[in-house]
């Protein structure tokens, strides 16, 4: 009996080293997997700043479409202003004979039993016409005597010395002028102060003697 009880293995041997256990893989695999998220987490703040120049660039050009589009209104405005005043001046200079007439008229002498009362209508029909173009900006120019003159709005028709009124200033209107809003139709045609001639000389030394 000794004999097989010596050759016989004891029941307790030294543990050999053992494998991993799936899970303790699979576990150390999911934290390296976590790990690996949690740098890439951890990244994305420093990707946000990427987006900020796309945003930027987007409000500038909202930004420029919408100066654009404001001086494209005002462009058009200005226009359609434009062609207005064009169309309406056109149309009054078309009238402008027409009131020349009625100042004409009105100028020349009347003689007959019914004169005065063709006078009183014509003066009322001329009222009403130039009322209803003044409402649509019609302006006389008509300076008063002794004005300077004005080359943008009179036209010298001829000078005459004066020792009333000072050189270079109107003496008296010829023919008014006509301006709409701000665009001459018409400039007054003037007539133009000079001085006097100075007396001659023999004339002075004769008054003298």
């Amino acid at each position: 009996m000794k004999g097989p009880e010596k050759n016989r293995r004891p029941e307790t041997e030294p543990a050999a080293e053992q494998p991993t256990p799936p899970e303790t893989g699979a576990a150390e695999t999911n934290a390296a997997t976590a790990k690996g998220n949690g740098e890439t987490k951890g990244e994305m703040p420093a990707e946000a700043p990427a987006a900020e120049p796309t945003a930027r660039e987007l409000t500038d050009h909202l930004q420029r479409l919408a100066a654009e589009f404001e001086n494209y209104k005002k462009r058009t405005a200005r226009e359609a202003q434009t062609m207005k005043e064009s169309g309406l001046a056109r149309a009054l200079e078309a009238v402008l004979p027409t009131l020349d007439s009625f100042a004409l008229s009105l100028a020349t002498p009347s003689t007959g039993q019914d004169a005065a009362l063709w006078r009183e209508g014509l003066e009322k029909i001329g009222r009403q016409l130039f009322e209803s173009l003044q409402k649509l900006g019609l302006a006389v120019v008509s300076p008063e005597p002794g004005e300077p003159l004005n080359p943008h709005l009179h036209e010298v028709v001829f000078t005459q010395p004066s020792a009333e009124v000072p050189p270079d200033c109107v003496l008296q209107v010829f023919q008014p002028g006509y301006r709409v809003n701000d665009r001459l139709l018409r400039p007054a045609k003037v007539v133009v102060a000079a001085a006097p001639a100075p007396a001659p000389a023999a004339e002075e030394q004769g008054n003298k003697s």
